[in-house]
């Protein structure tokens, strides 16, 4: 949704519109307009005219690590192009297209193709120090060229509902007692140890897991379909935004956090997880016939078949258990943030997508039978 800068909800943008001008992508040139986009549930987001070109600009928090994850992505083809980046402003070009969540396709159909721009995502080689050559801005492309893979965290899952539960603390009495009891909070971090428990036996028994790049935030608002697109691959007809959340971190955990934030019943585990190999497999087709044909010449079948097993060595295969894990973990992480957003707005959203999140928790987990009011 984009917001009329007449309106009086302008005021509370204008020292960040003021901001956003006076950034040195813009300096030498005549900016038209620029106009809110408030479709997103956290950082603010706007859509800048100059001449006949469009850009998108988002004001981050997350600094270096949306930035270098932003740039990987789109150079891989599945992110929108990086324009100018500093620490706290991302500039990339503005796609103009209908969100996922918008469109006419059915959840199966939609699941797809997230699930095909995934696993392009987890192909791409995070440990490289190459994110920067085409960057704008030289001295943010100086900077980004000395950070590592070390910039994109690795997921700590402990760490982060462990902060969360911690920020629950730190509400005041009050308030929180009006949305959640002491009983409540006490059953959410007793399922939270237990699944815990649960997923580090799963580790200890599966060994090495698949860690890889991920977005950490795949919802339905997140994946747009491009306008005017002629293609027919799905990788390059949608293009994924806002890697606020991205992050090194298992296959199994994108999976059960894709389905978390989506809503997605748990019983389609098994059946995100077949099409997600699906797509993997195909993925590892197409790079093989690339590697052996660059030029598209005719590929020896036989040849395909070689490259193809020793590439089947990544990733291993998906544990469903493991998936499931993440799903619950995740609903507890989503459900927890949107609260905490209610407790800071109030905006009315924010406690149904919470309750949304413990609904589908407690379906899991009937003790956590948590209702926000």
């Amino acid at each position: 949704m984009v917001t009329d800068l007449t309106s009086d909800v302008y005021e509370q943008y204008k020292p960040l519109i003021k901001n956003l001008c006076l950034l040195p992508c813009f300096a030498s040139r005549s900016i038209n307009s620029v106009a809110v986009i408030d479709s997103g549930l956290s950082q603010s987001c706007f859509r800048v005219q100059v001449d006949e070109h469009q850009y998108f600009a988002k004001h981050i928090t997350s600094g270096a690590t949306e930035i270098l994850a932003n740039k990987l992505a789109a150079d891989s083809g599945v992110a929108p192009k990086l324009i100018y980046a500093e620490d706290d402003w991302l500039i990339s070009e503005f796609l103009s297209g209908e969100l996922l969540e918008n469109t006419q396709l059915s959840e199966d159909e939609q699941l797809t193709v997230i699930l095909s721009l995934l696993t392009k995502c987890h192909w791409l080689p995070f440990s490289s120090n190459n994110f920067t050559s085409q960057i704008t801005n030289t001295k943010s492309a100086n900077t980004l060229a000395n950070h590592s893979a070390s910039v994109l965290p690795r997921l700590e899952i402990e760490q982060t509902i462990s902060q969360l539960f911690q920020e629950l603390s730190n509400q005041q009495p009050d308030v929180l007692n009006q949305q959640m009891s002491l009983t409540e909070i006490n059953c959410l971090m007793a399922t939270t140890e237990s699944v815990l428990k649960e997923l580090t036996q799963i580790r200890q028994e599966v060994g090495q897991s698949n860690e890889v790049f991920c977005h950490g935030d795949v919802n339905f608002s997140n994946v747009i379909k491009l306008e005017n697109s002629t293609t027919n691959n799905a990788d390059f007809r949608y293009q994924l935004i806002d890697f606020e959340c991205a992050c090194i971190a298992p296959i199994e955990y994108e999976l059960g956090m894709m389905m978390a934030v989506n809503e997605i019943e748990v019983s389609k585990t098994k059946w995100v997880i077949t099409q997600y190999t699906a797509e993997q497999n195909r993925q590892q087709y197409s790079r093989s016939s690339s590697d052996i044909c660059p030029d598209n010449q005719q590929a020896n079948h036989s040849e395909i078949v070689d490259n193809l097993e020793q590439m089947m060595t990544f990733p291993r295969e998906i544990i469903a258990k493991m998936v499931t894990c993440y799903y619950i973990l995740s609903l507890i992480i989503n459900g927890l943030w949107y609260l905490f957003k209610f407790h800071k707005c109030q905006g009315e959203k924010y406690k149904e997508l919470a309750n949304k999140q413990f609904l589908l928790l407690a379906k899991q987990h009937p003790e956590t039978d948590i209702v926000i009011k």
